[in-house]
């Protein structure tokens, strides 16, 4: 809890005096598993959840002063720390680190879409898109890796709190 949920709280406060002076963009990091708690997964499930509903919030709260907030959330992911904890799997289930980065890199600049970024894998991307999340028409990576955004927010379809 400390290092995913109030690190990022943490590392937001700190940034923004900086981020309003520059007009900057900040991005964060969460896991699909914010999407569905899974047993025995339960701290790490909720902690990436609250990051995402974090990062909507002071997008919204920041964005009168030129800051941009995104957060990215990739599937799953071939980093030597999911190899050490959960071995050897297909490269073709996994997304690379690089197309991560390029997702990342590409999240900071102007017109890029905001919020939560989705990085898929192309075969992933054939899939239903669950009924509740609103989606902007994915967009092509160099890397064959896509991104769309979820907005967020009490004003948009699927959020009836």
């Amino acid at each position: 809890m400390n290092t995913n949920y109030m690190g990022t709280v943490n590392v937001a406060l700190e940034a923004f005096p900086y981020l309003k002076e520059s007009k900057g963009k900040l991005v964060f990091f969460t896991s699909s598993s914010y999407t569905r708690g899974r047993a025995f997964y339960s701290i790490y499930s909720s902690t990436k959840a609250a990051i995402v509903n974090f990062v909507q919030a002071i997008a919204q709260e920041w964005e009168p002063f030129g800051i941009s907030v995104n957060c990215i959330n990739p599937e799953r992911t071939k980093t030597p720390m999911r190899v050490h904890n959960f071995g050897i799997e297909p490269d073709n289930t996994l997304l690379t680190s690089e197309q991560v980065a390029i997702t990342t890199i590409q999240s900071l600049l102007p017109n890029s879409p905001d919020n939560v970024i989705d990085v898929k894998r192309e075969e992933s991307m054939k899939k239903p898109i669950p009924i509740g999340l609103r989606c902007r028409q994915p967009t092509r990576l160099p890397t064959e890796a896509t991104f769309h955004t979820e907005r967020g927010g009490p004003h948009h379809a699927g959020n009836t709190s």
